[in-house]
């Protein structure tokens, strides 16, 4: 499906794709958030970026501390309540074949995904 590429500033981790990749193969990755420890859920569109025709990169950075970026963030719907102080998230929306550009407002049920405030 993949093979190690060289790597692409300034990302670490590169390859270059098959024909037969798909997106969807890209194993989620899960971070813990919060005390709570609560799981947002990051799929392949949004953990590997294109660089370059075939060959795509782990999006994300070394740094002193995790940052989560604009290309995690896509598709994510982010509720951020200032006067209660907490933060709650889905995973990516395209799981319900929608995106932020598309969405519609509906109770939390239909998102069994959205986590408890996080903060």
């Amino acid at each position: 499906m993949v093979e190690a590429e060289t790597v692409v500033s300034p990302f670490e981790v590169s390859y270059r794709l098959k024909k037969s990749f798909r997106v969807e193969d890209v194993p989620v990755i899960d971070l813990t958030v919060g005390s709570g420890g609560r799981r947002w859920r990051i799929y392949g569109w949004n953990s590997m970026m294109v660089v370059k025709e075939g060959v795509m990169c782990l999006a994300f950075v070394k740094g002193e501390e995790m940052v989560i970026g604009g290309y995690q963030m896509e598709d994510n719907l982010v509720e951020i309540d200032l006067r209660l102080s907490k933060l709650s998230f889905t995973s990516s929306l395209l799981r319900y074949k929608t995106s932020c550009s598309h969405f519609r407002p509906l109770d939390r049920l239909s998102f069994p995904d959205f986590a408890s405030p996080i903060i």
